[in-house]
């Protein structure tokens, strides 16, 4: 999977199937979106993509102290694991969010020569009404799939916060963890804080398991004020350092 941004110049020469959305927590019901994506892509030989946005729209447009359930790296992660062929992350902030559905669908066609959409029938794209634009754009090979078994992030999110981490992790694609990139492991103990945006466990302490270099390790993770966390491993290796940390609820 080829990871790109706003900051990066995009004028493909290639055809693309893009799905668009938050993707916050990467659920069951996204994964449907993206193997729709691939599965059309495939069909119409062209590549897929999944077009998400960072920070959530929801930060920007509802709520400054919004928090996700996936921070971008994590949902970089677990999108690689689902065979898409590209990720673009765009950059949200208060002047995008008066884009209008046109200009967004434009820069699809022109920069990412989008030729078929995969979206979820509560779909919305620009300030204004986007379902209704979308249907002046007959070249376009869209396929809208309804919402499946009630899943949504704003559920899963709740799940988390009442610390229901069985009946979250079944409708999540990757059961829900803590990534914590370049970690060290000092008398295996693991210490480290979290931004801001990520949304946290109840404070306390937590039975979790972290994933190192393809070993699992059984810990126990305490979460401060919202931010620091500790993980105190019962086995590891001592004070060296990893790629990355997965700490796995």
């Amino acid at each position: 999977m080829i990871i790109l941004n706003s900051a990066d110049k995009v004028k493909f020469n290639f055809k693309t199937v893009i799905t668009i959305g938050n993707f916050d927590g990467v659920h069951v019901g996204h994964k449907l979106l993206i193997n729709q994506t691939r599965d059309l892509a495939k069909k119409l030989n062209a590549k897929s993509l999944v077009f998400c946005f960072w920070p959530n729209t929801k930060k920007i447009l509802c709520d400054s102290r919004f928090k996700c359930i996936c921070d971008k790296y994590e949902r970089r992660l677990i999108i690689k694991n689902l065979g898409i062929d590209y990720l673009f992350e765009f950059d949200f902030d208060d002047k995008k969010k008066n884009m209008r559905s046109k200009d967004f669908l434009d820069m699809l066609i022109k920069n990412f020569n989008c030729i078929g959409l995969v979206l979820g029938e509560d779909y919305k794209f620009g300030c204004d009404d986007s379902q209704r634009i979308l249907c002046d754009y007959k070249n376009l090979n869209v396929q809208v799939i309804k919402k499946q078994w009630g899943i949504s992030s704003s559920y899963i999110r709740n799940l988390i916060l009442k610390k229901n981490f069985f009946l979250a992790n079944k409708m999540l694609c990757e059961n829900y963890f803590i990534l914590k990139r370049n970690a060290e492991i000092n008398n295996k103990k693991l210490v480290f804080e979290v931004c801001e945006d990520k949304l946290l466990p109840p404070d306390g302490i937590h039975k979790t398991k972290i994933l190192l270099e393809n070993s699992f390790y059984i810990c126990k993770t305490e979460i401060i004020n919202q931010k620091k966390i500790i993980a105190r491993m019962f086995s590891s290796p001592d004070n060296l350092k990893f790629g990355s940390a997965k700490i796995i609820f």
